[in-house]
């Protein structure tokens, strides 16, 4: 995962690549994508305009030479006051969600709202999007076994045995970079091999 591999890498066939799993996911969500990508999606609070996080810094890599998959609600776009950094920085990962809803979905949506807030009658704009983040989240991949939701807000980070429980990992960007430390070294091959099964241009 060098600067030189990055130099080699057909950044366009990755997209290409990337957009077709994103239409599988919408086209069979109950399936999701089963390739060994591991599928890392990200709360506003971690956008990382200035590259100030390291730990953001260290997944923006991954994801731009093919180790990740970076992705966000589309529920970010309304929450960034348009702040043009921002914006510009949300913008070069792919979008999840937006979607009307079926009625199971929304079943499902309460019953994270529950887990989330707990007995809290009333519930802010904020508080919906947040439900929406990790909803989005869970139904674009949590049928795949290495998703992680990065995110700085304790109430979610709260709940990470509950999510666990749903199949969803939770931490903070430091404690995303701990998992796939421990994660990559094992799917490397397949990675690699799955890209390459894939067409793609890939010399990581």
């Amino acid at each position: 995962m060098s600067g030189s591999r990055h130099n080699k890498y057909n950044l366009s066939s990755y997209k290409q690549l990337i957009a077709e799993i994103e239409q599988q996911y919408r086209d069979v969500p109950k399936k999701g994508y089963s390739g060994p990508i591991p599928i890392i999606s990200y709360d506003t609070n971690c956008i990382n305009a200035r590259q100030r996080m390291l730990a953001m810094n260290e997944l923006e890599r991954l994801k731009d030479e093919g180790w990740v998959d970076l992705r966000k609600s589309n529920v970010v776009l309304n929450e960034l006051d348009n702040n043009s950094d921002r914006v510009s920085k949300a913008c070069k990962t792919i979008s999840i969600g937006g979607e009307e809803l079926t009625i199971s979905e929304n079943e499902e949506l309460t019953l994270l709202r529950g887990l989330l807030f707990g007995g809290k009658k009333h519930f802010a704009d904020k508080d919906e999007r947040d439900v929406r983040h990790v909803f989005d989240h869970k139904k674009y991949s949590c049928g795949h076994k290495w998703n992680f939701f990065v995110t700085n807000d304790h109430h979610i980070l709260n709940r990470k045995q509950e999510l666990g429980k749903l199949h969803v990992n939770v931490g903070k960007p430091e404690e995303c970079i701990q998992w796939l430390t421990y994660i990559l070294p094992k799917l490397k091959d397949r990675i690699r091999h799955f890209h390459k099964r894939n067409g793609v241009d890939w010399s990581g």
